[in-house]
């Protein structure tokens, strides 16, 4: 069965670049797989975090618990499609928060990582969000959801910081953030990129807010993404 695309398309048009069959295509709404022509090579394989899209689960993970299923995500394509591909993952707020936290536990196969204005840590942008929404401190609330969320989600705020995942990691990043995002402030991405100590690129997108930037400059944000991943594919 070949490879479909869900609803939540960007139309970036990166898995058309990377199609090495010319099965991909551009619809009215989103990018299109030719069935007949798709050979299932997983170039263009994307997931959803668990509780979202197509995935299972019922609980948010917000990369605590994400992170796993992504390690079991790139074993799978390389039992897959060989020991010899080439991974890139890419992920846009949470989701690149997601692709940090994992950072330290991938296999050699993953080359480089793509991280659009990720958190630091879930305990963080929460404290940060209920401070710039609610005017309100950490006591109670974070306190009591951090005890609800480990006995109904599995996994506590603390349980896995960004940064220092990204402390223990070798995998090269490049990382990307809106100058005006107001959501995942970019001082949090400045924080990831300083304890980063593998190979790293900085793009800040000039006006652009909370996951808008590929919006904001679609040109420069796939330059900068496909001449990263082009570096590190030699």
């Amino acid at each position: 069965m070949a490879y479909q695309i869900s609803d939540e398309c960007i139309k970036c048009g990166a898995c058309a670049e990377e199609c090495p069959v010319s099965a991909i295509s551009e619809g009215d709404d989103k990018y299109v797989i030719d069935a007949d022509v798709c050979v299932e090579c997983g170039a263009c394989e994307a997931t959803d975090n668990r509780a979202h899209g197509q995935s299972e689960g019922k609980y948010v993970g917000f990369g605590v618990l994400d992170r796993l299923d992504l390690r079991n995500w790139v074993k799978y394509t390389v039992n897959r499609f060989g020991s010899n591909i080439k991974i890139f993952l890419h992920g846009i707020s949470m989701g690149g928060a997601t692709v940090l936290m994992a950072s330290s536990i991938m296999p050699k196969n993953v080359r480089g990582i793509i991280a659009d204005c990720g958190f630091t840590s879930v305990d963080e942008i929460f404290e940060y969000v209920l401070k710039r929404d609610y005017h309100l401190p950490r006591f109670p609330i974070i306190y009591l959801t951090n005890i609800m969320s480990k006995i109904r989600a599995g996994y506590g705020y603390k349980d896995v910081n960004t940064a220092a995942e990204i402390a223990k990691s070798d995998i090269p990043v490049l990382f990307i953030h809106g100058e005006n995002d107001e959501f995942v402030p970019l001082w949090m991405t400045m924080k990831n990129y300083s304890y980063c100590k593998a190979y790293k690129e900085l793009y800040i997108v000039k006006d652009s807010e909370h996951a808008e930037s590929h919006y904001i400059d679609k040109k420069a944000y796939e330059s900068r993404m496909l001449a990263f991943v082009d570096k590190l594919s030699k």
